[in-house]
């Protein structure tokens, strides 16, 4: 690592800032990506007597999150520590921007972003930033050296889905008004990011919630078992190589929507492992499956 920062530091010097980003009050979180057999159109520029001579058949990446409150915003950034083909007779290095603003925070998440404290933004930022990939639709091969073409490759940061695994819908008593409760689970095709439970808040006219994360891999069934599965299962694996989904469905959700408490402002919260009482935190297997058997 120290040796593939050495490079970069000599290689862009302009990117050595990011490295120490907790000298800018802006940055929050950085990221050095190593991509391993591209196949792109790239130029690389690892001197082949130098240190990094081992990086020689890496690209890197250097991802970057910025604070931007003027804008109510978190801005991602992306820049390639090596060139792209952009055109028949460019090559060059890529930065891309990508803005996430505040307010979709409890959109995905279920809490609003004055809920959070720094550790629990940099949580979510981390989430969303294992999300994100340098996308090159129009690159998938090299450009033909014949071509007299000035116009660029298409390269953008995309967002990869984060979607609902499973969940379970409940009408509740707040404050004598009856509102909708809604408990998911949520994820990608790779991971989970955890459980949020939303109710929707009159007084504020939006959904409040709270958000439990999970272990992804702790939740895995054995490879032995996985095997003897269906095909059809085999299809969803994230549904179905895991315990957590079944377990929610028949007790999980259950137990999380009994355990809720609101406060006065009516914003909903939950008893974490400690006895606690929380809207942001984390379940671990152990606790859940624990406290699940207690209640039978």
């Amino acid at each position: 690592m120290k040796a593939l920062e050495n490079y970069v530091y000599k290689t862009y010097p302009a990117s050595q800032e990011a490295f120490v980003h907790e000298k800018e009050p802006t940055h929050i979180l950085t990221q050095l990506r190593i991509n391993q057999n591209m196949n792109l159109a790239i130029e690389d520029e690892i001197d082949k007597n130098s240190d990094s001579q081992e990086f020689e058949s890496t690209n890197q990446e250097l991802w970057i999150i910025r604070d931007d409150p003027e804008h109510n915003r978190w801005e991602f950034i992306c820049m390639t520590l090596y060139k792209l083909q952009i055109t028949s007779k460019k090559l060059k290095e890529v930065e891309r921007n990508h803005y996430f603003p505040y307010e979709n925070l409890w959109k995905i998440f279920g809490v609003d972003r004055q809920q959070c404290s720094d550790n629990d933004i940099k949580m979510f930022l981390t989430m969303l930033l294992d999300t994100m990939v340098l996308e090159m639709p129009t690159m998938n091969t090299k450009h033909n050296k014949n071509e007299d073409s000035e116009t660029e490759e298409e390269v953008h940061i995309m967002l990869r889905n984060i979607g609902i695994i499973c969940h379970e819908r409940h009408i509740v008593d707040v404050d004598g008004s009856k509102v909708p409760l809604t408990i998911s689970l949520i994820g990608n095709q790779e991971r989970y990011f955890g459980i949020k439970a939303v109710v929707y808040n009159r007084l504020k006219k939006k959904e409040d919630g709270i958000f439990l994360r999970v272990d992804t891999e702790e939740w895995k069934y054995a490879q032995e078992i996985i095997d003897t599965f269906p095909p059809v299962r085999k299809k969803d694996p994230m549904k179905y190589f895991y315990e957590l989904p079944k377990l929610l469905d028949t007790k999980g959700f259950e137990f999380i929507y009994n355990n809720l408490k609101f406060s006065e402002d009516k914003i909903p919260f939950i008893t974490n492992e400690l006895g606690a009482i929380t809207n942001i935190d984390s379940y671990s297997k152990r606790y859940l499956k624990s406290v699940l058997e207690q209640a039978e």
